[in-house]
């Protein structure tokens, strides 16, 4: 069976370059409430293959997300994304 982090990391790997999921998505994705859990998880796989950056919140982003983000054709403006355009459905 596999653990927490290992459904979260699955389920990310799914989202496509260019488009995002909130960390609500991908605990409901998985099974779980756990929207805070999804980020301790996402925290801890940094370096492991699974694009955590893809995986954001709503009070905004800033640094390092933002333009791995943009690389990838997401539009960030004033640290929003519109999640109508960039939203990834599981």
């Amino acid at each position: 069976m596999k653990s927490f982090s290992e459904k979260c990391s699955d389920a990310v790997r799914m989202i496509p370059k260019g488009e995002v999921s909130t960390y609500k998505d991908v605990a409901n994705a998985i099974g779980s409430s756990g929207c805070r859990a999804v980020g301790t998880a996402m925290k801890k796989n940094i370096g492991r293959n699974v694009p955590c950056h893809r995986v954001i919140n709503y009070s905004g982003l800033v640094g390092d997300k933002v333009e791995a983000l943009e690389k990838e054709g997401v539009e960030v403006v004033k640290g929003k994304i519109d999640l109508g355009k960039f939203r990834f459905r599981f």
